[in-house]
């Protein structure tokens, strides 16, 4: 201390001095200074000393652990105060759907895990419904009247029957009724080559000569010719008209046909061309359409349930299922069928004209969709190694 105190003085002394002098006491000056601080380290910092370290590192540890739980919460750290009212109510609100989707998350967890320790075989059947493509409350409502007590394989067996009963299928109505039937369905379903295979069929029951093809698709090149086309094959009459305003009168010149299959446009759900369509079809409520939806066996069950909506509205009297060759399993389509209460009138599972159109049986499609499902035990159940 006394030898910086000297090189203070020193250095004050300065001003007052020659310019000579001046220099040499600045230099004597550093000089003392540095050989005052050599060799010497200077104390700990006060987070190193002592009894203070110990202080310290509580004091870090606390603040470390409140900014952990406020970052794990959400909570804003107290540098943020000076957000605005509407901003910390808005985060408030986030916070307390987050923890309102938690208690459902936890309860919906609870309910399933009570139901697994008391009707393990329900629960089971349900989870491996829901695991070939069936929904929720559709796999619970099939489980529901399964017989609690009994083995897995009987149980899965009865689902089975279960199942068959909520299926509602077709009887070949559209053959068998005739009318005017227009297909309706996204863009790539089949809708065309099942208006074909439809035609094809009734050619081989009832002649050529009752039955006639309709298309208003004039958006996919090709089409029009390709419905006319199938037309001379089959000998059957094929017409085309730019809009479904056109089908009144040209249904007046086909009054003598029994069976009129008209092919719409397909586009997608959400082309502006689509709610024209829907609309037109609205408007032509007075010739009694029945319309057809044709969704591929493919899709998952969102999918379908996503386009049932959008067509669901101008009234639907069956659903005809395509590419069901091309499927592992069909829990998605039947889920969607239980829930709409929607009858599956038709399925396709192939390209072939008309050999590659069925008539579905709802025990069949009951024991393929529970087939699918991969399980031992469910293999066993039917007796398949």
């Amino acid at each position: 201390r006394q030898q910086r105190e000297q090189s203070l003085k020193e250095r004050q002394q300065l001003g007052s001095e020659s310019s000579p002098e001046r220099e040499m006491l600045r230099g004597t000056a550093d000089e003392i200074a540095i050989a005052g601080h050599k060799n010497k380290t200077p104390p700990a910092p006060l987070a190193e000393q002592g009894e203070l370290k110990e202080l310290f590192a509580e004091e870090l540890k606390r603040e470390e652990e409140k900014q952990s739980e406020e970052k794990k919460h959400g909570i804003s750290s107290y540098e943020d105060g000076g957000e605005s009212a509407n901003s910390s109510l808005k985060q408030m609100q986030e916070q307390v759907l987050e923890i309102k989707k938690l208690l459902q998350f936890e309860l919906a967890g609870l309910i399933k895990e009570s139901r697994t320790r008391e009707e393990p075989v329900k629960a089971m059947a349900a989870e491996l419904l829901c695991s070939a493509g069936f929904s929720q409350p559709i796999a619970r409502e099939l489980t529901e009247n399964i017989n609690s007590d009994a083995s897995f394989n009987f149980a899965w067996r009865e689902l089975g029957d279960i199942l068959e009963k909520k299926i509602s299928v077709g009887n070949d109505e559209i053959i068998t009724d005739g009318g005017v039937v227009v297909l309706i369905g996204p863009a790539g379903v089949g809708k065309t080559t099942t208006i074909a295979k439809l035609a094809a069929r009734f050619v081989m029951n009832y002649g050529a000569d009752k039955v006639a093809i309709v298309t208003a698709d004039h958006y996919r090149i090709g089409a029009v010719e390709q419905v006319k086309t199938y037309g001379r094959i089959m000998g059957c009459s094929a017409f085309s008209v730019k809009s479904l305003t056109e089908l009144p009168d040209l249904l007046y010149t086909l009054r003598d046909k029994s069976l009129v299959l008209v092919d719409t446009a397909g586009v997608g759900l959400h082309d502006e061309r689509f709610s024209a369509q829907l609309s037109e079809l609205k408007n032509q409520s007075r010739l009694k359409l029945k319309n057809y939806l044709v969704l591929p066996g493919t899709s998952q069950r969102k999918v379908l349930e996503q386009a049932y909506e959008h067509f669901s509205g101008i009234g639907l009297a069956g659903l005809i299922l395509t590419k069901i060759d091309e499927t592992s399993g069909l829990g998605n389509a039947l889920s969607l069928c239980i829930e709409k209460k929607l009858k599956l009138s038709y399925v396709t599972d192939g390209q072939r004209v008309p050999e590659d159109l069925n008539v579905p049986e709802a025990r069949s499609l009951a024991r393929g969709a529970l087939s699918a499902v991969e399980d031992d035990a469910v293999r066993s159940a039917f007796g398949e190694n």
